[in-house]
């Protein structure tokens, strides 16, 4: 009488990197002293992306963001050669950009005009063997701003003068609210 039967196991490594041999054997239940064995190898890997961000951007500035990947697999961190990596700003796709040979990248982002406040930047990719990395950093864009003010030049003494000030957007030339700071002081002639 011939028996079949099916074993199933999920099994979970929380090892470190590196290669690892799974041995599966099974007793033969029949009486019989024979042993059915197997032996699996895998790897353990991670991929990495790293990159870096000044934590203050500016609208309609552009700013270099550069990038490396690399496949780590307990013995070398190994350069993932034309990797796409996706570019999120706030869980939108901005682009996608492929690394060089060396595991590198660099993305020139020009800052688009109205949006400012803070932000997220997210970077992830999944290699030819689904190992997948993700990294992100926040930043907080600003508008750059111009002042323009009057003043009267000249008064007489125990009068007042008047200095009117506005702050504006540089990206868009709307008024804005700030802090105006005037200072008086006593000039010597």
């Amino acid at each position: 009488m011939l028996f079949r039967s099916i074993w199933s196991h999920t099994y979970t490594n929380n090892s470190l990197l590196g290669r690892y041999r799974l041995r599966y054997y099974a007793n033969l239940t029949d009486g019989t002293s024979d042993a059915l064995e197997t032996t699996a190898y895998y790897n353990v890997e991670r991929l990495e992306i790293n990159f870096t961000l000044n934590s203050t951007q500016f609208t309609k500035d552009t700013i270099q963001i550069p990038a490396t990947a690399y496949l780590y697999n307990g013995t070398a961190a190994l350069p993932s050669q034309n990797l796409e990596v996706s570019f999120y700003f706030d869980s939108a796709l901005n682009r996608t950009a492929n690394t060089t040979s060396s595991g590198s990248l660099t993305y020139n982002y020009t800052h688009p005009t109205g949006i400012i406040g803070p932000r997220t930047l997210t970077l992830n990719a999944t290699d030819a063997n689904g190992i997948f990395a993700e990294n992100n950093a926040a930043f907080t864009a600003y508008a750059k701003t111009f002042v323009n003010y009057t003043y009267t030049i000249s008064y007489t003494p125990n009068s007042s003068m008047t200095i009117t000030s506005y702050l504006y957007r540089n990206d868009t030339g709307a008024a804005i609210n700030g802090t105006h700071n005037i200072t008086e002081r006593k000039s010597v002639v």
